[in-house]
């Protein structure tokens, strides 16, 4: 085992807080990526005509828009894709699903 000095385990201390947040900010980047596609895809289906193949606002799977409001695969039940979208797209929304969670 090496011993070192008090300022450089602090220096490598550092280092590894300076790595975790940038692992954090990663990971917050990409996930506001996703939503930014999220809300892309959710404009795109609504602007689509009605019998159109669209992709699920939240998943985007692709299924046929069968009447004008028609956004997601999945709008009942647990783990429903309407509900998924809605908490991370709405950002007062977003705070209370993590509360809740």
């Amino acid at each position: 085992m090496e011993h070192m000095t008090e300022s450089e385990a602090l220096q490598e201390w550092d280092g590894d807080a300076m790595a975790h947040d940038d692992f954090i900010a990663q990971r917050q980047h990409e996930y506001y990526k996703a939503v930014d596609a999220m809300r892309a895809r959710y404009a795109d289906n609504a602007r689509a005509e009605t019998g159109a193949t669209i992709e699920c606002a939240y998943c985007a799977r692709k299924i046929v828009k069968r009447n004008y409001q028609t956004q997601f695969c999945k709008n009942k039940g647990s783990g429903n894709c309407k509900d998924r979208y809605w908490n991370n797209a709405d950002d007062k929304r977003r705070v209370r699903a993590q509360h809740f969670a």
